[in-house]
């Protein structure tokens, strides 16, 4: 894959933005389905930059969070799984009213 640096640049600005809210909670009663300060964001970014540059920042801000020890595997998944629900409705939204 070849990408252009300001397509690289996005991408690096969007998963610092993704990995800096996503290490913000707000917490529950349950451990590990806390509220994400970056589920908002992870919905605008989609709308705006698309689908393959969320998903792509969207992993990448995952690993690097797990790296970093903010987020542990069980908020991996569902973060990962948020994303996908969002990358559902984001698509057929655009297949149902294009």
């Amino acid at each position: 894959m070849k990408y252009k640096t300001s397509t690289l640049c996005e991408i690096a600005i969007l998963v610092a933005m993704i990995s800096i809210l996503g290490s913000i909670k707000i917490p529950n009663i349950i451990p590990g389905i806390e509220f994400q300060l970056s589920a908002p964001l992870a919905v605008a970014i989609c709308s705006v930059f698309g689908f393959k540059k969320y998903i792509i920042s969207g992993i990448l801000s995952s690993i690097i969070c797990l790296a970093l020890g903010t987020q542990n595997i069980l908020n991996v998944a569902i973060a990962m799984q948020f994303r996908l629900i969002v990358a559902y409705f984001y698509i057929w939204h655009k297949i149902i009213f294009i």
